[in-house]
């Protein structure tokens, strides 16, 4: 993800060819966290996810972004 021209967040989506995707490895420059930047790259990732007929989406996260997941209304397990 790009900020006037800067690369500022990244994420890996997995396809697991059964309607199943995983979202891994997501990070947000730190000096810009807590800006909504996040939230944009989730809907970009989820809006792909839908493109390429992805029907469930699994986020594999530090147990430190369980509240960023939560807060987006997400269920999270640990383990």
């Amino acid at each position: 993800m790009k900020l006037d021209k800067d690369g500022i967040g990244t994420t890996r989506l997995d396809d697991l060819r059964d309607g199943t995707g995983i979202v891994r490895l997501v990070a947000i420059t730190a000096s810009l966290r807590r800006q909504g930047h996040g939230r944009v790259l989730d809907t970009m990732v989820e809006d792909y996810a839908r493109e390429i007929g992805l029907t469930r989406l699994l986020v594999s996260a530090a147990s430190e972004a369980e509240g960023f997941y939560s807060r987006a209304s997400r269920a999270t397990t640990s383990g």
